[in-house]
């Protein structure tokens, strides 16, 4: 069966906030703090996916649809964050990627999640990401 899988589990990492506002997806929602505000992509590449901004810094979720059962399906962490930063080379515009840390989380609730920080530089600046 196919299900959702975050490609990008910023709602993981993301610190507890007094105040909060939520975005509710394809079978998920999303809590970030009440300073962000949502923005708009100008082309929608993913099933679902939602981006808050402020100022320079971003937080988003991404879903695509996948024919897996289990995340550790296609991989371990190390597995993972590598094809991620693979990925990442085969973008337009970036020149270098790599990855910093790959770890497996599961919560309380049995879910794998792998927590994965990694940066690029592109033509269009240079990033962090953790996802």
């Amino acid at each position: 069966s196919r299900r959702n899988v975050f490609s990008s589990a910023s709602l993981l990492i993301m610190p507890q906030v007094a105040s909060a506002e939520e975005y509710t997806g394809t079978g998920y929602t999303f809590s970030y703090p009440s300073e962000f505000a949502l923005a708009s992509k100008p082309v929608k590449t993913h099933l679902d996916e939602v981006l808050v901004k402020q100022g320079k810094r971003q937080i988003g979720v991404v879903v695509d649809r996948v024919k897996l059962n289990r995340l550790e399906d296609f991989g371990d962490p190390n597995f993972v964050g590598e094809r991620v930063v693979k990925s990442e080379l085969g973008r337009d515009g970036v020149t270098d990627a790599q990855l910093l840390s790959a770890d497996k989380i599961v919560k309380k609730d049995g879910v794998t999640y792998y927590y994965l920080e990694y940066t690029n530089a592109s033509s269009r600046g240079d990033n962090h990401f953790l996802a």
